[in-house]
């Protein structure tokens, strides 16, 4: 090991989960992610009770740079600096996983294979372990034809959501293409889906003795995100024969009681209510 901390941040404000801090005591997690979508998952399951040992490169993770956000991703967890590519650094890991009851990692699909780190050799090594692969479109096994040429690819959050058409449903009232500055395809197509598999796989861990590899793709989760829009589309065309754009649809500015007002002072206004009476009336 080149060194060991753990990462502190006294500055976050007590939440919900203060409440459910030991939920996860004795839950151990090794995690091999960077960035944002796998740190910001075992952040979770750090401030619910889980040990998590954060595995980084010699160099560490490029998440570092950025000071105050790798410390609110990162805080409460165990840091390690290993050599990925040694066979030193690879058996300091395995160590770790003789008795961690998950696995996190965020690389491309034959990364894990080409480490020595596959399902196989760990399973042999933890029978009970959960592996989550957080990955932008999934891996080729799981995917047709035309998906395959994707598994491989890198790519970014906006890229996630421009390819889930998570991007396209985000329109101005004109019409034109909203930036988003929020991660949503990393935080809740990956983030908090990973947290919600990994859980329910450590469930079915205890009861069977056996663990899985499971890979999430942060497209496809996000994709399955969108039942709200394609729902109300769906909707309106029922209503008015044809579907809406997503700045006319049932939740984008079509319904009163559910839009935003600008203001005299240049500001907006959000306006929530019931909209029982107004969609009896639409019909």
């Amino acid at each position: 090991m080149a060194n060991t901390d753990v990462v502190s941040n006294n500055s976050i404000p007590s939440t919900m989960t203060d409440m459910m801090a030991d939920c996860l005591n004795g839950l151990k997690v090794v995690d091999l992610t960077r960035n944002l979508p796998g740190p910001f998952a075992t952040r979770l399951l750090a401030d619910l009770g889980a040990e998590i040992v954060k595995i980084e490169p010699e160099n560490g993770d490029p998440g570092r740079a950025f000071g105050e956000l790798f410390k609110a991703l990162n805080h409460g967890k165990h840091c390690e600096k290993v050599d990925f590519r040694s066979e030193a650094g690879i058996e300091a890991i395995k160590a770790h996983i003789k008795d961690a009851d998950v696995m996190l990692d965020s690389f491309r699909p034959e990364v894990l294979v080409g480490m020595g780190l596959d399902a196989a050799t760990l399973h042999a090594i933890n029978p009970k372990l959960v592996m989550v692969s957080i990955t932008g479109y999934g891996i080729p096994e799981a995917l047709d034809a035309t998906g395959k040429s994707w598994a491989a690819k890198a790519g970014h959050d906006i890229n996630f959501m421009a390819m889930s058409g998570t991007l396209y449903q985000l329109k101005t009232e004109t019409g034109n293409q909203a930036m988003p500055n929020m991660q949503f395809a990393d935080l809740a197509g990956g983030s908090d889906t990973a947290v919600i598999a990994l859980l329910a796989a450590v469930f079915a861990a205890k009861n069977t003795g056996r663990g899985r590899h499971i890979a999430v793709s942060m497209t496809h989760s996000l994709y399955h995100h969108l039942v709200m829009p394609k729902a109300t589309a769906d909707m309106m065309k029922n209503i008015n024969g044809q579907r809406p754009e997503p700045q006319n649809d049932f939740l984008g500015g079509w319904l009163p009681c559910y839009r935003l007002y600008k203001t005299q002072d240049g500001r907006h206004m959000a306006v929530g209510h019931k909209m029982v009476a107004i969609w009896q009336s639409a019909h």
